[in-house]
């Protein structure tokens, strides 16, 4: 089970919120305090940077629109970072703007900006740098640079978190 929203602290919420054009802030249906925004996004983008890689994901990909009030968001919400028990969460309004590749044998994470690389799936291989490179779907050969290890570095085992930590 994912999230349609990336989770992040307070205040890092709050800024982008103030800079969000026409974000308005109301009450979430769950009690927490979020920001509304027209369904119809202006032209922009959100753009992650992950050491010399730079992911730019579309004001339009990151609305999540709520099912059961109609209420578009920008693509955030408030989270429980704040309390130190898990780290900032990427979730599906990030994911749509990337390609990624875990692997798991080697602690690594491969990510480039998406780009229409066609309809053949090509595996990721065994042992290191087997990632695959696919020419002109942002691999460095044609139009778009290589996706680039992110040096990830796999967190501490969560500490168990208690009943009502989280609000569904």
């Amino acid at each position: 089970m994912g999230t349609p929203t990336n989770l992040l602290p307070n205040a890092l919420y709050f800024t982008i919120a103030q800079l969000y054009p026409d974000a308005e802030p109301y009450e979430h249906r769950l009690g927490f305090p979020a920001y509304k925004v027209p369904c119809d996004a202006p032209h922009g983008t959100f753009d992650y940077t992950f050491g010399n890689v730079t992911i730019k994901v579309s004001f339009q990909e990151s609305l999540w629109k709520d099912p059961k009030t109609g209420i578009c968001t920008f693509g955030f919400s408030l989270g429980p970072q704040d309390t130190g028990k898990i780290p900032f969460i990427l979730a599906a309004a990030f994911m749509r703007g990337a390609y990624m590749a875990f692997d798991l044998d080697n602690d690594e994470i491969w990510m480039g900006e998406t780009a229409d690389c066609g309809s053949n799936i090509v595996p990721v291989g065994k042992g290191k740098d087997a990632v695959p490179v696919v020419p002109g779907c942002g691999s460095g050969i044609g139009d778009k640079p290589k996706p680039t290890r992110t040096g990830y570095k796999p967190p501490p085992a969560p500490t168990a978190l208690e009943r009502g930590d989280f609000v569904y």
